[in-house]
């Protein structure tokens, strides 16, 4: 399979991925509001301030996971656009003697079409090392050598 066609596969699963979280995480938000009301209704005293309380925090948490995740949808979005280059940087897809990096959203593992990829962010260790790389070029990484094959 050509790089391009891999990498284009590589974001439309983050990007269906990423989707159903989203929606997973909004229903979860719609839940724990309507929950949040009911309490207030029915309960009383100190118990009441602590259920309050309980869902207060798994509402900030919700809604800080459904930030982080429609970020990081538009970092995908911003990759899709972007053209490939000569060197590695943002968006880039970088197939090395040792695996399979896109560089920009840390979506972690990624696999697709029997192809595992490592969608990572520019400013993880293995991204600041690979930034600026071209083909051919080697680099160390925990100790082991390794070869960039192609960027796309």
């Amino acid at each position: 399979m050509k790089a391009l066609e891999l990498k284009k596969l590589i974001l439309t699963e983050m990007k269906a991925q990423l989707e159903l979280k989203i929606s997973s995480t909004q229903s979860d938000i719609a839940s724990i509001q309507d929950s949040k009301l009911s309490a207030t209704k029915s309960s009383a005293g100190d118990k009441h301030e602590t259920v309050r309380a309980m869902m207060e925090r798994e509402l900030t948490m919700a809604q800080i996971q459904l930030s982080k995740s429609q970020r990081m949808l538009a970092d995908i979005d911003q990759i899709e656009s972007m053209p490939a280059t000569e060197k590695v940087e943002f968006s880039s897809l970088v197939v090395t003697s040792s695996g399979k990096f896109l560089i920009g959203a840390a979506f972690g593992k990624v696999e697709v079409s029997g192809e595992t990829c490592f969608a990572i962010s520019a400013v993880s260790p293995m991204g600041e090392i690979l930034l600026g790389k071209k083909v051919g070029e080697e680099y160390e990484f925990r100790g082991l050598k390794n070869t960039v094959e192609s960027i796309s």
